[in-house]
C-alpha cells in the first residue's frame, strides 16, 4: 500500500507541471524519489536469497510493487522529460537500482 502512496503522491505532483509547482512541491517530489531509491538499495540479505531459490525475493516484491502501481512509469517519464531535468539524474539512478542483480 505504501507504493500506491507514492504513486499517487508523485501522479499528483507531476500533474501539475514544473511551472505550477511550489519549492514545496519540488522538494516533495525530490524526497519521495530519495525514499523510492534508498528502499531500493537495501542491500538483499544472504538468508533470503538462499532460502527462497525459487520465490521471490524483497526487491524482486518491491519492483513488482512499483510496477503494478505505476511507479515505474512516472520514473522513466522523469527521466525523459526535459521539463524535469532537475529530477533526471534521481530517477536514473532509481531505475538503474531496479536492474540490480
Amino acid at each position: 500500500e505504501g507504493m500506491k502512496g507514492f504513486s499517487s503522491q508523485l501522479a499528483t505532483l507531476l500533474q501539475l507541471g514544473k511551472s505550477n509547482r511550489t519549492d514545496d512541491d519540488d522538494l516533495m517530489l525530490e524526497r519521495i524519489l530519495i525514499t523510492i531509491r534508498n528502499l531500493l538499495h537495501v542491500p538483499s540479505d544472504t538468508n533470503e536469497e538462499h532460502d527462497l531459490q525459487n520465490s521471490l525475493t524483497s526487491h524482486d516484491k518491491l519492483v513488482l510493487s512499483m510496477v503494478e502501481f505505476g511507479v515505474t512509469d512516472l520514473l522513466f517519464y522523469l527521466s525523459g522529460n526535459t521539463e524535469e531535468e532537475q529530477h533526471c539524474l534521481l530517477a536514473l539512478e532509481t531505475i538503474s537500482l531496479i536492474f540490480r542483480d
